[in-house]
């Protein structure tokens, strides 16, 4: 045995490939119950039968994406949403064209006569109950599919835009402009008092004709002085 190889069962080998092809019969199965069930108006034109055959065909198609895509956004907790809406009526048109179908064909079934009594009661139930459910596999086979999918190929990811944060960028700060690259303004630097600094100018202060002290009103920040004259204190 070689090292590092796992060994598998053959079934589990086999079982994505089996669930595939199941689910496919199933498909054509619910197919050929959609044409028998519009091949009735086959005697409108002579376009008709092609007509019943796209039906038919396109049922097929949908009916195997439409049934991944909602199993799908199910096992990976995704909104269904229109895709729940748009499965109910594929299974809608599906289921009712095999069991009518299936009741057409139980009346014909010839060894059903043979039986009698509640025999037949319970026999014949289980032909209207079984016939008309295999569009039903094609939703439970395709839940199975996702799963050993996602089973094989691990957990995808999340689905959505990913909002990403921008990594500050540190950008030298041009000297004739005063902003840092082209659009990004540098901060002005706060005002300084010249007082804070330990600056007094030795300048003194100007009196009126009354003796009070004038308002300095240059642009020269004044000098912390008293109010007034050390002889006006009273």
């Amino acid at each position: 045995m070689q090292q590092g190889k796992v060994h598998r069962h053959w079934a589990r080998r086999v079982e994505g490939s089996m669930v595939t092809l199941v689910s496919i019969i199933c498909s054509l199965a619910s197919a050929h119950a959609v044409w028998w069930f519009f091949s009735g108006l086959n005697w409108i034109d002579s376009l008709q039968w092609l007509v019943t055959i796209l039906l038919a065909a396109g049922f097929v198609g949908l009916g195997f994406v439409i049934s991944r895509a909602l199993a799908h956004r199910i096992l990976h907790k995704q909104k269904v949403g229109m895709v729940l809406f748009i499965a109910l009526l594929y299974e809608l048109v599906e289921v009712g064209c095999c069991f009518t179908q299936a009741s057409i064909g139980i009346q014909h079934i010839t060894w059903l006569s043979s039986l009698h009594g509640g025999l037949h009661a319970v026999v014949s139930f289980f032909c209207y109950v079984l016939l008309p459910v295999t569009p039903l596999f094609t939703v439970g086979l395709s839940m199975l599919e996702v799963s050993l999918d996602r089973e094989k190929y691990g957990q995808e990811a999340p689905s959505g835009p990913v909002r990403m944060q921008p990594a500050p960028v540190n950008m030298p700060v041009s000297p004739a402009t005063g902003f840092s690259g082209a659009s990004v303004p540098r901060a002005a630097p706060a005002y300084t008092p010249p007082y804070a600094t330990g600056y007094q100018p030795a300048q003194p202060a100007a009196y009126t004709t009354a003796g009070a002290p004038m308002m300095n009103t240059t642009n020269v920040p004044m000098a912390s002085y008293p109010t007034s004259m050390p002889g006006q204190m009273r």
